[in-house]
């Protein structure tokens, strides 16, 4: 535990709950209501289009917009690092025969962003909308590849 200083001392003995230590998270004492990483089955790291996502098995999840119809089978090859258990394969910059396999659900829109462009005193007004599209899928399953190169968590 990290040593208070005396203001936050006090705080601690008034009964307030202090936020920001190692043992505090944003709602509590950090871990109460999380699972134990062991088990936690496979978790992966993907990067696609740019962007990198952390999935489990049964996660839905929104990606960039893509040609591909409801129903479809995708499958993402980059993967950065794979967790199965207490073994972790990290990937330089994939792990080799990696992939994760997921089928797609529909296409969404996001959130509305709003663009206004404005200019004092010429009376220039410009109101612009943009809602980005997404192709929601749900991961079916997480495929390890090869154990060459993998580490034990307990390291």
């Amino acid at each position: 535990m990290l040593p208070l200083s005396p203001k936050a001392a006090s705080r601690s003995q008034a009964g307030l709950t202090i936020y920001g230590l190692c043992e505090y998270g944003r709602h509590g004492v950090a871990g109460a209501q999380h699972q134990s990483r062991r088990n936690m089955g496979v978790y992966a790291i993907v990067e696609d289009h740019g962007q990198q996502y952390s999935l489990r098995e049964g996660e839905v999840l929104d990606l960039a917009r893509r040609a591909a119809t409801p129903g479809e089978r995708l499958e993402l090859d980059r993967v950065l690092m794979v967790r199965d258990g207490d073994h972790i394969a990290v990937g330089r910059p994939t792990v080799a025969g990696a992939r994760v396999i997921a089928e797609v659900l529909e296409e969404v829109k996001g959130r509305k962003v709003i663009v206004f462009k404005y200019k004092s005193s010429v009376r220039y007004r410009r109101l612009n909308g943009h809602r980005q599209r997404y192709c929601r899928v749900k991961i079916t399953s997480i495929v390890p590849g090869d154990s060459t190169g993998t580490e034990t968590a307990a390291s």
